[in-house]
């Protein structure tokens, strides 16, 4: 939980946009914390437009509808897609998956619009599948085309001058490392609490890199 500022203390909101590991409260909640810890002279507030489920389509329509008010500023806004434009593909939903130059599109169109009213912003790569949640599900097919969208992620937050947090990379060495650890996954897709542990510390990490840091937050 966040600790409440001391009144009269200088107010800066950040925002999460994209699907559920940017919407459930173990990620976003434990990153507010701590930059909330780093900076106490300033009360963090934070607005969550995440929603489970949501494609790159959706995370586009978040941002575009957040910003509709002209007056919104941001401190960090934080966003991420990619899985759910890869699933409903292997689901069969074809209607709903979003293929990777058209993800390309709306994730460059959410940088764009975040960049100048934001005073950083985090694009959040996402962690490999663990484990197939349905049957079917080809996991390392599916990784290896999930890879492939992350890809594209880092390419789309470099062109906007975004932080790009490497939630892939951050889970693959978890796993290399402590081999015997706990899961990282509640149901393979969705995370549980030492893979919230894990996104946090990379999104930190993120932060804490060039051009980032307690200053930009």
């Amino acid at each position: 939980m966040v600790p409440p500022a001391a009144p009269g203390t200088p107010r800066q909101e950040a925002a999460w946009f994209g699907h559920s590991l940017m919407a459930q409260g173990g990620c976003p909640a434990s990153v507010m914390a701590a930059l909330r810890a780093t900076a106490p002279e300033r009360e963090l507030s934070w607005t969550v437009y995440a929603r489970g489920g949501a494609t790159s389509r959706d995370v586009r329509a978040q941002v575009e509808a957040a910003l509709r008010d002209g007056a919104a500023r941001f401190g960090p806004a934080f966003a991420g897609a990619g899985v759910n434009d890869v699933w409903r593909r292997f689901q069969g939903r074809a209607a709903e998956a979003v293929g990777l130059e058209e993800f390309r599109e709306h994730l460059r169109e959410a940088l764009r619009l975040l960049g100048p009213r934001s005073r950083r912003v985090v694009c959040v790569g996402d962690p490999p599948m663990g484990w197939a949640p349905e049957p079917g599900i080809p996991v390392a097919e599916f990784n290896a085309e999930l890879r492939r969208y992350n890809a594209v992620a880092a390419e789309e937050a470099a062109r906007a001058g975004a932080l790009f947090a490497d939630l892939y990379a951050a889970f693959t060495e978890a796993l290399e490392s402590a081999p015997g650890a706990g899961p990282l996954w509640s149901d393979g897709v969705h995370l549980s609490p030492a893979g919230d542990a894990v996104a946090h510390h990379a999104v930190l990490a993120a932060l804490a890199g060039p051009g980032g840091g307690p200053g930009h937050a």
